[in-house]
């Protein structure tokens, strides 16, 4: 479960796929929250677009379970929780609605704010093409 701590989606909770360290919370006209957690998640004309930075580590995981009551098929799907708090600098809406826009400024984000040694670019930007082939 992804939590907001502060800032307009106070007291909103989400469950999403992933946790990276600079999040985009989005609300529609309805109110209706979410977030864009996956990198090529890109928000909707009309969604307001609200930044956090994660607190401390998040976990990650995977939960696997059958459909039906006898055993059904196998299935799955990742989770990740953690606790956001409202960036005290937000992007301007035009970096925050482009995707190449948005992880060029989490890269520059997380070099001026993080620790020494600490890179935000696993949670703004897909990996590496065959990093994860064998």
């Amino acid at each position: 479960m992804i939590t907001f701590l502060d800032g307009p989606a106070a007291d909103i909770t989400l469950v999403l796929q992933r946790a990276p360290v600079f999040l985009r919370a989005v609300v529609t006209k309805r109110g209706e929250w979410d977030a864009l957690d996956l990198p090529d998640d890109e928000p909707k004309a009309g969604e307001q677009i609200h930044i956090y930075v994660r607190q401390g580590t998040p976990i990650v995981g995977f939960i696997d379970y059958r459909t039906g009551p006898k055993g059904g098929r196998r299935a799955g799907h990742p989770f990740a929780s953690a606790e956001y708090r409202y960036a005290a600098e937000q992007p301007p809406d035009g970096v925050a609605r482009d995707t190449k826009r948005w992880q060029a400024w989490c890269l520059q984000a997380s070099r001026e704010t993080l620790p020494r040694g600490f890179s935000a670019q696993p949670s703004c930007t897909p990996p590496p093409a065959g990093l994860f082939q064998a």
